[in-house]
């Protein structure tokens, strides 16, 4: 599915990065900014965050509508106080995906 979200929809997005040692990072984010070359995140932080650009990562968004996920890669990231301003490639296509990982199934009782 083609990229095509408006900024309104879109509740946050989690950035799936790695760091220098090669572990796996997670950080929600909501969307400063976006057009059709870049997508600007912001993230407030406790502990800096040392992200390492440009890498590919994985982009998770939630929206209205549903979960999406899309490939995309960190283009730089700034510091400004306790945010970090986080620049992303705008994806090119995004896929949906299930919300939940579990669902209900009825069953039948022996009374």
């Amino acid at each position: 599915m083609e990229f095509n979200l408006n900024i309104e929809n879109i509740n946050y997005i989690k950035i799936k990065y790695t760091d220098k040692e090669g572990f796996k990072h997670c950080i929600k984010s909501a969307i400063k900014n976006i057009n059709e070359k870049e997508i600007l995140s912001c993230t407030k932080y406790e502990i800096f965050i040392n992200i390492t650009y440009p890498q590919d990562a994985e982009l998770d968004i939630a929206t209205d509508s549903g979960l999406y996920k899309a490939h995309t890669t960190i283009n730089y990231t700034k510091k400004e106080g306790d945010f970090i301003y986080i620049a992303l490639k705008t994806p090119l296509a995004m896929d949906f995906q299930q919300n939940r990982e579990y669902f209900r199934i009825k069953i039948k009782e022996k009374a």
